[in-house]
């Protein structure tokens, strides 16, 4: 890049998508090199489940899936955008669905629009050791103490425009071997938003019929799929800023094994737009609602 002989830098993960690369510092020396930073976005990721703002049994009925959905796909752009990238490269995203593409042609294409935000894991085929990506999951929490991990978030919370059609934020923590009566302590940026038992806001899909294909793609996954969602809104989202956000967790009272095993962190983020169903190889449908209008 000093010989000006690169024109264009694509930071990417061996396979799927990445939603928070640690690329500050190549963005600040390739820019000041002249050069393009366009982050590698794929339409596979790493297994995950929907992300309900009412969650329930039904939400995790069927298997999880590996293919990226629009509110993931605009949470990784809105990430690296905020980052101060210059652009996204499409890997393999000429296979998917092409409605995703303005989704990521621009910050302005983002605005009041659903997003998942979360922390990477491993991609089912990756061979490696988690450690050559940073991956913070998953993790087992075997001791009485506190963990943090980072989550990249790219919204502006304090922005009146996002404040305006904001619906519902909420964290999700996904889990295996979670004891419903474990005490579990959260805090967003070191303020705590709950202490208590875990059921409390505990959905458990660790069944039989879900069991069965969970238990098939864990032997091929280096973060195998959740068997418990521990999930909460977040009723002040200005808790959380543009940036690396620290979600704290802590399990009281652990005392013998099985340790729980923290697999998933996720921040939803859902506007009032109105539902929409696309056409094409990967069929989605938003999980979003239409505004409501207060009657007078």
């Amino acid at each position: 890049m000093e010989k000006r002989l690169v024109d264009v830098l694509v930071p990417a993960p061996r396979m799927g998508t990445s939603f928070d690369m640690q690329i500050e510092e190549m963005i600040s020396l390739a820019h000041a090199a002249k050069c393009a930073v366009y982050p590698s976005l794929n339409q596979t990721m790493g297994w995950a489940y929907p992300f309900s703002e009412s969650p329930s049994i039904d939400t995790y009925v069927d298997k999880p899936a590996n293919r990226i959905t629009p509110e993931l796909i605009r949470a990784a752009s809105a990430n690296y955008w905020a980052l101060g990238v210059d652009g996204m490269y499409t890997f393999n995203m000429g296979t998917g669905d092409p409605q995703l593409l303005p989704y990521f042609s621009s910050p302005a294409s983002l605005n009041r629009q659903s997003k998942v935000y979360r922390i990477t894991h491993g991609y089912y085929q990756d061979r490696e050791e988690p450690e050559i990506y940073d991956r913070q999951l998953s993790v087992e929490l075997n001791d009485n103490k506190t963990y943090d991990f980072k989550l990249l978030i790219g919204e502006d919370f304090n922005n009146p425009s996002t404040a305006m059609d904001l619906r519902y934020t909420g964290l999700r923590l996904g889990f295996r071997k979670l004891n419903p009566d474990q005490k579990l302590s959260v805090a967003i940026n070191g303020q705590q938003i709950f202490y208590g038992p875990a059921r409390d806001h505990l959905t458990v899909i660790s069944d039989r019929r879900i069991e069965s294909s969970v238990s098939i793609i864990a032997e091929s996954a280096i973060t195998p799929p959740a068997q418990e969602f521990w999930q909460m809104k977040i009723d002040a989202p200005s808790l959380l800023h543009q940036g690396r956000n620290i979600i704290s967790i802590n399990l009281n009272e652990i005392k013998e094994s099985p340790y729980p095993v923290l697999t998933d962190v996720d921040v939803g983020v859902f506007y009032n737009t109105r539902w929409r169903v696309t056409s094409g190889p990967h069929l989605y449908k938003e999980h979003v609602a239409p505004k409501v209008i207060q009657e007078h």
